[in-house]
């Protein structure tokens, strides 16, 4: 499968198996930049953060059908972009931006088995001091965890002016090195992209591996936000041509992963601006096994 029909088949909601808008939990609190962990055959963990008085809220939540989300707990608060990875030896890391006053860093948390996490007691935590940027650096996710070594993916706000792509690698001792990621902002930028590049997703099709990567077409537009597919490494880029059912048209937060039974799931964030009355919020789809 090329590319282009790749980010075609990614962005084919409207033809989804299931296709849900707005996603709440049973709280009613929304669901806003959901990011899930498949537990089984038909249970999911999902992380996804809420506002509540002006304040971020970073909250777990379950479900067995992908549709209907049980509140779980809350793990943390000023917390939001999170991202939850499970391990063989039954434990999780969660990746996380904690904000402040004016400004913004990543926390990392781990926690030792699934009813540590269900209970919200972490094992440990590292917060990462920022080192590209001196006052926003977040959107972070898992590019790998090793034994002694964890790779994250985030943003950082390059000269106080618009969010760029970065990676960074956390050691066993608690050592933080990072770089920007300047190939993979070129490529979003020949789109025209002059705002934010934030979030970014990886999805492994078998022995490939592909990132799902937000980008912001107009600096502090809203309606301008797009998803951007390229492989690992990212040597070029093409847009997803998102397809909902009544035409939204801005997209951001991407996650994807593929099921046991091959299924996609894919979700984005749809900011009010640019979208249609009633799909905005978080959406989440499920494809079928993309073709070979």
């Amino acid at each position: 499968m090329t590319l282009e029909a790749l980010a075609a088949y990614l962005g084919n909601a409207h033809g989804a198996l299931l296709a849900r808008y707005g996603l709440h939990d049973n709280r009613g609190k929304t669901l806003d930049c959901l990011k899930l962990v498949p537990m089984g055959k038909n249970e999911f963990l999902g992380v996804a953060h809420c506002l509540v008085d002006g304040i971020f809220h970073l909250r777990l939540a379950r479900s067995t059908n992908l549709t209907d989300w049980e509140h779980v707990t809350t793990l943390d608060s000023h917390a939001s972009q999170g991202e939850l990875t499970s391990l063989t030896d039954g434990s999780f890391w969660l990746a996380y931006e904690h904000d402040e006053p004016n400004s913004c860093f990543i926390r990392l948390r781990h926690y030792a088995s699934r009813a540590a996490l269900e209970k919200g007691k972490f094992l440990r935590e590292h917060t990462l001091g920022r080192t590209l940027a001196p006052t926003a650096e977040g959107t972070p996710s898992f590019e790998s965890l090793g034994k002694d070594t964890i790779k994250l993916r985030f943003h950082y706000y390059r000269d106080g002016d618009v969010d760029r792509a970065a990676s960074g690698t956390l050691s066993g001792t608690g050592g933080w090195s990072a770089q920007p990621e300047t190939a993979l902002s070129v490529a979003i930028e020949a789109f025209g992209v002059r705002g934010n590049i934030g979030g970014r997703c990886k999805l492994t099709l078998g022995k490939q591996s592909f990132y799902l990567q937000e980008g912001q077409r107009t600096k502090n537009d809203w309606a301008s936000w797009g998803i951007y597919l390229m492989p690992t490494p990212p040597t070029r880029a093409v847009k997803i041509p998102i397809q909902t059912h009544k035409g939204s048209t801005s997209f951001a937060n991407p996650f994807s992963c593929a099921l046991p039974d091959g299924r996609i799931v894919v979700t984005f964030f749809l900011p009010s601006e640019g979208n249609a009355p009633g799909e905005a919020g978080s959406l989440l789809y499920v494809l079928p096994p993309p073709p070979p």
